[in-house]
């Protein structure tokens, strides 16, 4: 094993490796652990450096986390990419549960994706941002860490670590719903206000909480770099279908949801390639077709969350922008403290399924794409 970090079975803490150890293939940390530093450590083929690379599959395709220094088109094989473990915090609730990315194993799976290099000095704060990230409350134990064999630039293989399914985390859904039951349920869940780790990032600053958004940016990035996924672009069109439906459906309280997704994805990735079938201005005529409250020409003013009318968090006034231009200290300002406030105010309590009507209040804080499910 050459170095490699040794496992204790009876706890599951690993002994720090030789400064020298050099990753090897198949390697795993258990869900909520985090590796050692000299264990993901090796050598880049073509610079000689000393770092670690990272293999992102979801989000991070298209937000790079602090600390790289290289981007690389990549893929893995033996696995395949799915929404394989359900998502209570960024992407859901425990009442309503979305779904986040996972790595399954696969005999005869190719997974493309990107691969992020970070050298000695800043190695720490690439590890540390995936780390966090990747641990939300209740879902700590939903990714093991493992070493995949990853293709860069040059045709160089590397080790690399990737996050994953931990088949024994009472999220993991694996195989068990069809893609069908996937996308009904990616076409309708959404995440607590202002929880989005990471998106502090995101040079737009526009808020993205629903599991489309998330599904539609990971697939459009691998497509953007002509890298694709054929299966994540037939999950995306798959759930844009079902989202059409809850559109035209009769069922005032499914018209009513539809329409705050389309405002929570109001300059997102999925808003622009699919503003003419699910944007807000459909969700306003679908809305004024049932006969619903506020479908008029306030219904883009966006609140924040389902509970955000009656929240004293907020004041009521801003509309869905970019309040904060390009200025991430007041971005990360904003954001610590609405998530700070919520959470002490509502402890565990889940949002309704149905958002409240109420007057417009500000959009929050305009974080990144980045979240679990790399």
């Amino acid at each position: 094993m050459s170095g490699l970090a040794k496992h204790n079975e009876d706890d599951g803490n690993t002994l720090p490796p030789a400064s020298d150890s050099t990753p090897t293939i198949g390697d795993t940390w258990p869900g909520g652990s985090t590796p050692p530093l000299d264990a993901l450590m090796t050598t880049h083929p073509e610079t000689g450096e000393r770092g670690f690379f990272l293999f992102a599959y979801g989000s991070i395709c298209a937000n790079p986390p602090p600390g790289q220094t290289e981007r690389h088109n990549s893929e893995i094989t033996g696995f395949r990419r799915d929404f394989a473990v359900q998502d209570i915090f960024y992407r859901g609730s425990k009442a309503a549960p979305g779904l986040t990315l996972g790595l399954d194993a696969s005999d005869d799976g190719r997974v493309p994706g990107a691969v992020y290099f970070a050298p000695a000095a800043t190695a720490h704060t690439m590890l540390a941002e995936v780390i966090a990230q990747e641990t939300p409350k209740g879902m700590e134990d939903i990714y093991q860490r493992r070493i995949v064999e990853a293709v860069i630039d040059g045709g160089h293989k590397v080790p690399a670590l990737a996050f994953v399914a931990n088949p024994d985390s009472a999220l993991y859904v694996g195989q068990s719903m069809t893609m069908a039951e996937k996308a009904e349920t990616i076409a309708h869940a959404f995440g607590t206000p202002n929880n989005d780790y990471a998106k502090r990032h995101r040079e737009s600053g526009l808020i993205g909480k629903t599991d489309l958004e998330y599904l539609a940016m990971t697939a459009l990035r691998l497509e953007d770099d002509n890298n694709g996924d054929a299966y994540l672009s037939a999950l995306t069109e798959m759930a844009v279908q079902k989202r059409e439906a809850m559109l035209n459906s009769d069922d005032r309280a499914e018209v009513l949801k539809a329409q705050q997704l389309a405002r929570f994805e109001v300059g997102t990735r999925v808003e622009k390639a699919f503003r003419d079938r699910i944007g807000v201005e459909v969700a306003s005529a679908a809305a004024a077709r049932v006969d619903l409250p506020g479908s008029g020409p306030t219904a883009q003013k966006l609140a924040s969350g389902p509970e955000a009318a009656n929240d004293p968090a907020y004041d009521g006034k801003a509309e869905n922008d970019n309040r904060f231009g390009d200025d991430p200290s007041a971005l990360i300002s904003d954001s610590k403290g609405r998530l700070g406030a919520w959470k002490n105010r509502h402890g565990e309590k889940q949002m309704p399924n149905i958002p409240h009507f109420g007057p417009p209040a500000p959009n929050g804080p305009p974080p990144s794409e980045a979240r679990p499910g790399l």
